[in-house]
């Protein structure tokens, strides 16, 4: 009998070899994920096919073993000395899962020269994110040939799903972007895109698909700029709404508090600069036109103004002045909106502000060293 060769290979899927391999081995350990077999004396003959395709091979040799014969394929991960692992027959205290197990890892959390699989970071809620710019950056193969690159999505698919992941994420930057086309092909769909990335996933998990839509709904904010004193309400003509007057306002940025969008908004289109008071109302909206088939959420902040000239932001309005409350009421001019505020504000002058007014607290967050806005009525 030829010399022994002792290993321990991983198989994540059928594996075919060449002819080379039909050599007789001592022993084989075949692991899948909830089994191990042990083969004693026999011959790779016996028991793998001897054709050999280098996309579906996924194999990790760990040992000492004579790799002479491995010339012809990609090569393999060396590991730990295979003496680590016992083998005596007659242990009592033998456990091959739990001393194989370290050796397990799936091959879609790291990345491995000999394998088509790509890599990447699994989230908290078991998804696969894998960055396109890293991975291709790394191979040419996946670079310069769509057949390579859609197979190793296949596989990568494959993969999760034996790994029971729920759900893959390919994070696509611009420069990437005949990657879409592809992902495309092999079942992924578009979650979102922003600056210069696109973002698609594909749903893995049993059941209907549990990731959630990206940006529902969009914001905007208001200032209902009222001085206590003269009863008066700051109003603009926007150039290009329907309604001849409303607030000024706008739609709120990235990461900005509805308190700092309303006190930005009536500076930029007025000059006036204004303080935070509180919250006077909010409106929801479905289907509204040009809100890029989002929902609409519009709130209504309470201000209270520092100054009173006007400088008036030409591009966007048409005009701005200074509007006693009772006109906002008996006016034409006016959305139902815009009198149902005024009708609060006039509650608010005529008893207290304490009855109308949803008051903005900041506390402490349940992540760490993050605050959060509370906005609700005073106790």
């Amino acid at each position: 009998m030829s010399e022994c060769h002792t290993g321990v290979w991983y198989l994540h899927r059928k594996m075919e070899l060449y002819s080379c391999f039909q050599r007789p081995l001592r022993y084989w350990f075949l692991t899948t994920r909830h089994s191990i077999t042990r083969i004693r004396d026999t011959t790779v003959r016996n028991i793998l096919p001897l054709k050999y395709d280098r996309i579906s091979l996924n194999v990790r040799c760990l040992g000492s073993a004579k790799l002479s014969s491995l010339s012809t394929l990609h090569k393999p991960n060396i590991g730990p000395d295979v003496s680590r692992i016992t083998t005596d027959r007659n242990s009592q205290s033998l456990n091959w899962k739990q001393q194989i197990a370290p050796y397990r890892k799936c091959s879609s959390s790291r990345p491995d020269q000999s394998s088509t699989i790509l890599s990447g970071n699994v989230d908290r809620f078991e998804g696969l994110r894998i960055n396109i710019q890293e991975q291709l950056s790394n191979n040419e193969a996946l670079l310069n040939s769509k057949e390579v690159l859609k197979r190793s999505l296949l596989e990568t698919i494959s993969q999760c799903k034996a790994d029971q992941q729920r759900a893959i994420w390919l994070e696509v930057p611009a420069q990437f972007g005949h990657v879409i086309s592809i992902a495309a092909e092999a079942g992924f769909t578009f979650h979102h895109a922003e600056g210069r990335q696109a973002v698609m996933y594909q749903w893995l998990g049993a059941g209907e698909n549990k990731i959630p839509d990206y940006a529902t709904h969009q914001i905007g904010v208001s200032g209902f700029v009222l001085d206590e004193d003269s009863g008066k309400v700051l109003m603009v003509q926007d150039k290009h709404r329907i309604a001849r007057w409303k607030f000024p306002g706008g739609y709120s940025k990235l990461g900005e508090d509805f308190s700092e969008t309303a006190i930005r908004e009536v500076f930029e289109e007025t000059g006036v600069r204004a303080e935070f008071q509180s919250i006077l109302a909010f409106r929801q909206q479905h289907d509204m036109p040009y809100s890029f088939d989002r929902s609409d959420i519009y709130v209504v902040c309470r201000l209270k103004p520092v100054t009173f000239d006007l400088t008036i932001c030409s591009e966007e309005l048409l005009d701005a002045r200074w509007m006693h409350i009772n006109e906002l009421l008996t006016s034409k001019e006016h959305t139902a909106l815009s009198k149902h505020v005024a009708n609060l504000a006039k509650k608010g002058l005529r008893e207290s502000f304490d009855d109308v007014d949803i008051t903005m607290s900041e506390l402490p967050s349940m992540y760490k060293g993050k605050t959060f806005k509370l906005f609700c009525r005073p106790h």
